[in-house]
């Protein structure tokens, strides 16, 4: 990408998300695809909004890898809550991240039985 393009993307990234002062999210505002995750159209292409934030502030992304979300937030661009991961990796943490909701949903649920 040449350098016009990055401060054009930065901009589009900037000018389409808010930052939740509570999370650190860069919450993506603009078009999301059904999955919820944030979505642009870029150099032609509809690509994620936190692929082309890790682009375009941290570095190119190999095809090995996917864009992993620290925070959890499929809505979030900020290139500090994102991280190179392999497909397995991702989907390890997402099941790991899933079954933890749904056991402490669970704690939730018992607990409530109390008050």
């Amino acid at each position: 990408m040449t350098n016009a393009e990055i401060r054009e993307a930065r901009r589009r990234i900037k000018k389409h998300s808010e930052r939740d002062p509570k999370t650190g999210c860069w919450v993506w505002k603009a078009s999301q695809r059904g999955t919820g995750y944030s979505q642009v159209r870029w150099k032609n292409k509809v690509t994620s909004g936190h692929r082309l934030s890790y682009q375009v502030y941290v570095s190119e992304i190999p095809e090995s890898s996917v864009v992993h979300h620290t925070c959890g937030n499929r809505m979030c661009v900020n290139p500090k809550h994102l991280q190179l991961v392999t497909q397995a990796d991702n989907l390890a943490e997402m099941l790991g991240r899933t079954a933890m909701q749904k056991r402490i949903a669970e704690l939730e649920e018992r607990l409530s039985k109390y008050e």
